[in-house]
């Protein structure tokens, strides 16, 4: 192909053109298990929550304090597993659709929750799961997005309504007792009911296991990788693309900015002037840079790219006779 005439004289592509998008980057998820003696251990801590959206209270209240477990299930599973839900967390279930309409699952579950991750242009197809649900008083919820990059803009609403459930269950079962004075309640330990919540999609295995990919970096500060290994120990079948993972990448980047202002306006809040105001300073020290710092930093990352080869320049100095 001819080069564009904007290009100055001297100056060549150093490689083919192409008309269409560049693919996303590739993610590698190492694989654990496969001996069906692996398993991880997560355990929920307020550091790893976003203080503006969870209190220390309503993060006990979800999680328990409890410490979550997932073995490694690939001696045992089975190809029919993948038409069940698997319970991802002990208050978090993921499978299809069609489990949603399946009731002696729903009552033996104990499920108080059904989030359907449904594509705009099918939400029709979902009527029997809401039918389903109405019969055994089931709270039905939707996420719509007829694209990945709506579903990822859907994540926090999807959160906030699987935590707002959780802890909407928790605060209808609260008695006062007049024992514990003014302004105190407590649980009835033998009537209470956890809150459960199923997430599915048509499959159980891209849409819901996104968003269930996104809880666990959420509220129990996974990182990507971790994350969609926990999953898969979970569920075998989950089945991530690159695009899916990318975009949880995106979603991992959101986490840590956000946690890192939480982290600043904490120090602040505590603070002794003095020890708010260092680290507040420092938080806007690391990331406030000028113009000089910007051409500086791309300077040296060519510089780096070129000596070590792994950079790709797009055009370079031609010899034209």
């Amino acid at each position: 192909m001819d080069h564009p005439s904007s290009i100055s004289f001297g100056v060549g592509a150093t490689a083919p053109y192409a008309r269409h998008p560049p693919n996303a980057p590739y993610i590698h998820i190492p694989s654990i298990g496969n001996d069906g003696k692996t398993s991880m251990s997560i355990v929920p801590s307020f550091e790893n929550v976003e203080s503006s959206e969870l209190t220390k209270e309503d993060l006990n209240i979800i999680t328990h304090g409890k410490t979550q477990i997932a073995s490694d299930r690939t001696t045992t599973w089975v190809y029919e597993a993948r038409r069940t839900a698997q319970p991802v967390l002990d208050f978090l279930y993921l499978g299809p659709s069609s489990v949603a309409r399946d009731r002696d699952f729903l009552i033996r579950a104990g499920i108080t929750m059904i989030l359907v991750a449904r594509d705009t242009r099918m939400a029709a197809r979902f009527m029997n799961v809401q039918r389903t649900a109405e019969a055994l008083h089931i709270v039905t919820d939707a996420i719509d997005s007829s694209g990945p990059h709506e579903l990822i803009r859907a994540i926090p609403s999807a959160i906030q309504k699987i935590n707002g459930h959780l802890l909407d269950v928790y605060r209808s079962q609260v008695v006062h007792d007049p024992e514990l004075g003014s302004g105190k309640a407590a649980i009835d330990s033998a009537s209470f009911k956890r809150g459960k919540v199923l997430v599915c999609c048509e499959s159980g295995n891209d849409r819901s296991a996104l968003l269930v990919a996104a809880y666990l970096m959420d509220v129990f500060g996974l990182d990507l990788v971790h994350a969609v290994q926990f999953l898969g120990l979970q569920r075998f079948c989950v089945n991530l693309d690159d695009e899916a993972k990318n975009l949880l990448r995106s979603y991992e980047d959101i986490l840590t900015a956000k946690r890192d202002v939480s982290r600043a306006r904490c120090g602040l809040a505590k603070g002794c002037d003095d020890t708010g105001m260092e680290v507040v300073m420092s938080f806007k020290s690391q990331c406030k840079r000028t113009i000089e710092d910007v051409f500086d930093d791309e300077d040296v990352d060519m510089e780096l790219e070129a000596e070590d080869g792994r950079g790709f320049a797009p055009f370079a100095q031609a010899d034209y006779p």
